[in-house]
């Protein structure tokens, strides 16, 4: 009997012992748990429901942390099972609908809710997680809903977990000024953000043109997490942004040293499910390195790498995104037009970059009514982008009231006002009517001052020009002007211009009844006509060939003839290095009047480098000027020839989109009757939308 009690005791001191150290793996695992140790807390877990596998709680406590360790399908099983034992568990209900909030389903999420009657219980919380969901799907209105409800909450976890998640919301939205303001906010209430807010704010103030602070915050999330160019991939979006920061505030040297620290991290190929494929990283960064120098105006080179990328993968769109953006840029329409048309037809990648290109296209091609209106429809599906009201407030700066004032200070001034109308049912482009004012003074005018005789002065006259007319596109491909002219209070004429083109080609016509380029002299008036061809390959290399001829009513025709090019050199980030050509042949069908410089005929041929500087840019406010040598020759009929020169120095000032002044003062050296003759200039125009 002894024996047998004593064999009972030793087994009840055993099955205890078992129980008390099964209850020590089960509260290892709680510790474990709630230092978020999940993986250690599970191993503990199980080897507590080795021993006790009915026991219920365990199981509730395993199903929540596979559920947490992201491996739902046990735990929705886990869930399913301890509610088919215990189904009024209100705990494990509201576990099991957040596990299915997390795996989308929502509408039996939402049945689940009504079923246990859970609307107390979960309701913040679930649709807190819903407007998540939403946020990821696009559905920012339903998302908002949700947000602004919880962001009420008394909880204070909700209400800042809401706020968080509206802040991120209006991120993905645009609405930048959102978040700054729901960011300050929270600075008053809280001390600590996670990274992703913090950048969000940072993304916020660089959309919001204030780089400068967008940088400082990077710069901090960058030290604070470790994520330089080092840590690549996790780095690759945070550098990138820096990046961007550097490129708006012209600091091209350290933009530049941003793509090569990254550059050196990344390969060309990553591993993806055991197979090497194309690392879009390493694709996007090459193409970085074009838009940085697209950026400064070196097409040249940008066109080099992207071409080098189009052979290596012509079918990727980020490339063909990019050479569109090129052609677009180095004014090629056309060109740009079809390639954004394939890429909007094919993968739809960069559809909102896509469709702006296109609208871009659209409007230098002067389908300008067309483009405006893809730009509404794009607004109104896509209401809150930052690049379609950009291109919306372009286009409305484009078709404001357009004043204008230029002179040369003593001897010349003329005013102008453009202003679109809607007269006219067309689709083929903006109308305007526009009207001048010109004013010449008598004596000062080239021809006079360069005459034979004093009469001039005596029998010249100030002169004044009135123009009321149109502008617009004839037909698609061909725009110009038609208008009515009042000549010096008392005669009326008529003219028409016109220009038609391809990417490369223009041609150009007009005809003026009373030409503004006849000499100052009582009753002398005449019409001029002109054609001009112009081939322009790129912003490299353009020529023009020009012929115009005015017929006097004192018979001495002039007819003139001129040959110009432009060719770039050279351009580095603020420097742009040009030689321009200038040649021109001029001939009088009579001889040469004693009231006006009229020689039988000259020849006149310059070569002029000149370079220009900016000075500053940031964004829409730039300063930059241009300083001209112009080095040539001249010969006139009967009289011997010689060199002939100028300088002009030239500043630019662009206060926004709206407002802009252009100053110059040339000093000219050159011939008139053999005589050599020096001259001073200057010049002012204003330009003002409206």
């Amino acid at each position: 009997m002894r024996f047998f009690i004593y064999l009972c005791m030793s087994f009840s001191f055993n099955i205890s012992a078992s129980l008390i150290l099964n209850d020590a793996d089960f509260k290892s695992a709680k510790i474990l748990f709630k230092n978020k140790q999940y993986l250690k807390a599970l191993v503990q877990i199980n080897r507590h429901l080795s021993i006790r596998p009915n026991d219920i709680d365990g199981r509730a406590f395993k199903a929540e942390t596979l559920h947490i360790l992201k491996q739902h399908t046990e735990a929705l099983n886990l869930y399913q099972e301890i509610l088919r034992e215990r189904p009024k568990w209100k705990y494990i209900q509201v576990q099991y609908v957040h596990l299915l909030i997390d795996l989308g389903a929502l509408t039996p999420a939402q049945k689940l809710i009504e079923k246990y009657s859970l609307q107390e219980d979960l309701d913040q919380r679930f649709y807190g997680n819903q407007a998540v969901k939403y946020i990821k799907w696009n559905d920012s209105e339903e998302a908002e809903k949700l947000l602004l409800k919880n962001s009420h909450s008394q909880d204070s976890i909700l209400k800042q977990r809401a706020k968080f998640d509206l802040i991120m919301l209006y991120r993905k939205k645009s609405l930048m000024n959102k978040v700054l303001q729901e960011k300050q906010l929270l600075d008053e209430v809280v001390k600590e953000f996670p990274f992703w807010l913090q950048e969000a704010e940072a993304d916020a103030l660089l959309a919001s043109k204030k780089p400068e602070d967008a940088l400082l915050i990077y710069r901090e999330l960058e030290s604070k997490h470790q994520l330089y160019a080092k840590d690549y991939p996790q780095s690759f979006n945070l550098q990138m942004s820096i990046f961007a920061c550097f490129i708006d505030m012209e600091h091209f040297e350290e933009a530049f040293g941003v793509l090569e620290d990254i550059n050196s991290y990344i390969g060309g190929l990553r591993e993806e499910r055991g197979l090497l494929v194309n690392n879009y990283h390493w694709v996007s960064i090459r193409l970085n390195y074009a838009w940085w120098y697209m950026y400064q105006g070196r097409f040249e080179e940008a066109e080099s790498i992207i071409e080098d990328l189009h052979d290596l993968m012509p079918a990727n769109d980020m490339v063909q995104f990019s050479k569109a953006y090129l052609s677009l840029w180095r004014g090629h329409p056309t060109k740009a037009l079809e390639s954004f048309s394939i890429i909007k037809h094919g993968n739809h990648i960069n559809s909102i970059q896509t469709q702006n290109g296109i609208n871009m296209a659209l409007d230098n091609l002067g389908f300008k009514r067309e483009a405006r209106a893809h730009t509404d429809e794009l607004l109104s599906y896509y209401p809150e982008s930052i690049l379609l009201k950009t291109q919306k407030e372009n286009q409305s700066v484009d078709d404001m009231n357009i004043f204008k004032f230029e002179t040369s200070l003593e001897d010349f001034y003329r005013l102008s006002l453009s202003a679109p109308v809607d007269w006219f049912d067309r689709e083929v482009g903006i109308d305007r009517i526009f009207i001048e004012h010109a004013w010449w003074k008598k004596g000062n005018d080239y021809y006079n001052s360069r005459s034979n005789s004093q009469s001039s002065i005596t029998e010249g006259k100030d002169r004044f020009f009135e123009k009321f007319g149109w502008r617009g596109l004839y037909v698609p491909g061909i725009k110009g002007e038609l208008y009515l002219s009042y000549f010096n209070h008392d005669k009326v004429g008529f003219g028409s211009h016109m220009e038609a083109g391809t990417d490369h080609w223009f041609l150009a016509a007009g005809y003026d009844s009373i030409s503004e380029k006849v000499p100052l002299i009582n009753e002398l008036q005449g019409n001029e006509s002109y054609v001009q061809v112009k081939y322009r390959q790129d912003e490299t290399f353009d020529v023009a060939l020009k012929m115009e001829y005015i017929a006097q009513n004192d018979g001495n025709h002039r007819s003139s003839y001129s040959l110009r090019s432009h060719n770039l050199i050279k351009v580095y980030h603020r420097w742009q290095f040009n030689i321009d050509t200038d040649l021109a042949y001029i001939d009088r069908k009579k001889e040469q009047s004693e009231l006006y410089y009229s020689p039988n005929d000259y020849v006149l041929g310059y070569v002029i480098p000149n370079v220009s500087h900016l000075w500053y840019r940031r964004y829409d406010y730039s300063f930059s000027d241009r300083l001209y040598f112009g080095l040539g020759y001249k010969e006139e009929r009967n009289y011997e020839g010689g060199e002939v020169s100028f300088i002009r120095y030239q500043q630019e000032l662009n206060v926004n989109k709206k407002l802009k002044f252009l100053w110059s003062m040339t000093w000219d050296n050159s011939i008139f009757y053999g005589d050599k003759e020096d001259n001073i200039g200057a010049y002012f125009e204003m330009e003002w939308r409206f």
